[in-house]
């Protein structure tokens, strides 16, 4: 009897894993093949449209993930810390500045910023070695203290002295607002509107040292009350979610991203003109209004489905004289421009 022997199957090459920063780095490169393809082709091209479809299937590999239980908590507590290392990185750029500044102006002071004075070097080297918010806080508190003997000092001597108390006065007013803990929005995942207060008084004080050029981006969701009435507050937590990853996803590292409230979002382009800063704005608002599923899971659903949104962008570049006040009121005149005109565009204050 002859025993009939079974085939051998063929082995498998078994399925590599990658890691998810090669695959987002891998995402990242294929995203911006697919932006220089989309240029080439007319717009009722069907490979056009395939290039549309492969994009949105890329963005969805680098799209935030969902967590929950243990593993949400884990992810949110590593993502926030990550966030207060960059935040406190330029905390600590910023209270130097204060801080030499402080040194140049006791110059000549005397007696009474002796104390001070002294104290200044050894502050200089704890910043340096921060390492959590909780130490710079405590770093301001002894600042705050030391400055608040020397003015105290300051008040018995002549009013050749008053620019230097109300340097130091003005350092106390700065030191207070830094005191927030929580930088980050709980929804979106951005920075909060606490983190830009601290952040924008720290970027007007840099640009009138360094005069380095700074652009603010004022977005803004349009239509968005009709999102929350017609489809419920959760997709319209939702499209928050959806389109401030499309801004972080489209802005470069160093700029900052916050929500300011509600539906609008500030982005801080250190080292940025406002042409250059248009051409940013443009990506995020055509990346926007390209993806039209903010509010489904499928890339493919039936258009019914579809929320089309669009954002107004308003930009004004920092200028001589601006306080932070000023500043965000002329980006914000220019958002409004963008609505009033039509919406779904980026308007430059003039």
């Amino acid at each position: 009897m002859t025993s009939k022997t079974t085939p051998e199957k063929p082995k498998s090459g078994g399925s590599k894993k990658f890691s998810p920063e090669y695959v987002e780095r891998l995402s990242r490169i294929l995203l911006a093949f697919c932006e220089g393809a989309q240029e080439m082709f007319p717009g009722d091209s069907e490979l056009l449209k395939k290039i549309t479809d492969l994009t949105r299937v890329v963005e969805k590999t680098i799209e935030p993930q969902n967590h929950s239980g243990l593993a949400e908590d884990i992810f949110s507590y590593f993502e926030e810390k990550v966030a207060q290392d960059d935040f406190r990185g330029s905390e600590r750029q910023g209270l130097l500045g204060i801080v030499r500044e402080l040194t140049l102006s006791l110059k000549g002071m005397g007696n009474p910023a002796c104390d001070l004075d002294k104290s200044l070097d050894e502050f200089v080297t704890e910043i340096e070695k921060v390492e959590s918010l909780e130490d710079l806080d405590r770093l301001k508190s002894n600042i705050k203290s030391s400055a608040r003997q020397v003015q105290s000092k300051v008040k018995e001597l002549s009013k050749d002295l008053e620019s230097t108390q109300n340097l130091c006065s003005n350092l106390q007013q700065k030191l207070e607002k830094s005191q927030a803990t929580s930088i980050m929005d709980s929804l979106t995942r951005v920075l909060n509107r606490s983190a830009y207060d601290m952040r924008v008084e720290q970027v007007v004080n840099e640009f009138n040292r360094f005069d380095e050029p700074c652009v603010m981006m004022v977005v803004d969701i349009d239509h968005f009350k009709k999102v929350n009435d017609e489809h419920g507050h959760s997709s319209g937590d939702k499209a928050l979610t959806s389109i401030a990853h499309t801004i972080k996803l489209n802005t470069r590292e160093a700029d900052m991203v916050f929500r300011y409230g509600g539906e609008e979002f500030v982005v801080l382009l250190p080292k940025t003109g406002a042409q250059g800063a248009e051409v940013i704005a443009e990506k995020i608002r055509v990346r926007v209004a390209s993806i039209r599923t903010h509010l489904v899971n499928d890339t493919y659903a039936d258009k019914e489905k579809r929320v089309e949104i669009t954002v107004s962008l308003g930009l004004a570049e920092l200028q001589k004289g601006d306080t932070a006040e000023s500043w965000f009121n002329r980006a914000d005149k220019a958002l409004y421009r963008a609505k009033n005109e039509g919406r779904n565009r980026t308007v430059i204050e003039a």
